[in-house]
């Protein structure tokens, strides 16, 4: 018989201690935000500190900001000989003063909760979003413009988030969209 290859018995046979943290569900690295990707002596940058937009999934932007902001720090960090955490902790604060965490974090958590939805809930968003956005050239809008129509347009949409999030995505939808 054929012997069937599998990531997860080929790791579990390699790892026998090792234990998943948690699932991958695309191969996009995403999860920036809720990582570490620096400490003593090092820094990750791009698709190694999972900053790929966990929408699009594009991640040239995010790693050419990285890149750059954990060049410019680790820099600085040499000529002052600390490459310690402590100083290095001035790169992701920096990566996300530009890169818009707020952002970053809206489309994580809808990309979350889009993971969830039913056949059926799929066929409604569009069936509802259609008459906002036929004919449009979305290259016109970004995230935000896009979620602020949605809820100021699409009410049954509004409700449907808020039913299928709960209130504490609906709130977190409506601050990062809207302000506190």
């Amino acid at each position: 018989g054929a012997k069937v290859f599998t990531l997860d018995k080929s790791w579990r046979e390699q790892f026998p201690k090792g234990r998943a943290l948690n699932p991958i569900l695309s191969v996009v690295p995403t999860g920036g935000h809720r990582r570490r990707f620096w400490g003593e002596r090092v820094v990750l940058a791009g698709d190694a500190a999972r900053l790929a937009d966990p929408l699009t999934g594009g991640g040239l932007g995010p790693a050419i900001l990285s890149g750059k902001i954990a060049g410019e720090v680790l820099a600085e960090a040499l000529s002052e000989d600390d490459l310690s955490e402590k100083r290095l902790s001035e790169y992701p604060k920096r990566f996300w003063a530009k890169a818009n965490k707020r952002a970053y974090e809206l489309s994580w958590a809808i990309r979350e909760e889009f993971f969830k939805l039913t056949e059926k809930d799929l066929e409604f968003l569009f069936r509802e979003l259609k008459p906002l956005f036929h004919g449009a050239d979305l290259r016109d809008f970004d995230s935000f413009e896009v979620g602020k129509k949605v809820l100021k347009e699409a009410p049954k949409v509004a409700a449907f988030a808020l039913k299928k999030g709960g209130h504490a995505f609906f709130n977190f939808l409506k601050e990062a969209l809207f302000g506190a």
